[in-house]
């Protein structure tokens, strides 16, 4: 598990460089609704209310967190790029398992999806 953690963190690091990269005047932020996931809970096919407590337990370990949108796609969450705006970042241990709206970038690179976390709000 500890390995998995390591890596997946790392992919992270790797991917938000990467869509660091993508002109951000060109992209205009949007607002989706879903559920706050763990990466690797749901890789393993268990997601929902009742894994609440796993999901939290992951993403205090450092597991990323995903986003499972209403039409059923999988958003890896990143850090904005201005680092003055991490606290809709961070508060997303605390609405783990919860539906959400998140407001952000949407990026998809070599079918990668993923989205820049600006506003999370309960729904």
């Amino acid at each position: 598990m500890k390995r998995f953690v390591a890596a997946a963190a790392l992919t992270i690091l790797v991917a938000s460089a990467a869509f660091a990269a993508t002109p951000q005047e060109m992209m205009e932020p949007t607002t989706i609704n879903g559920t706050v996931i763990d990466t690797a809970c749901y890789a393993a096919g268990k997601h929902g209310p009742e894994e609440e407590g796993c999901t939290k337990m992951c993403l205090n370990m450092g597991v990323p967190a995903s986003f499972l949108t209403e039409s059923g796609e999988v958003l890896v969450l990143l850090p904005p790029a201005d680092a003055g705006e991490m606290d809709a970042f961070k508060s997303l241990k605390g609405h783990a398992a919860q539906e959400v709206a998140i407001t952000g970038m949407v990026m998809d690179r070599d079918g990668l999806k993923a989205m820049t976390v600006m506003k999370v709000e309960a729904n």
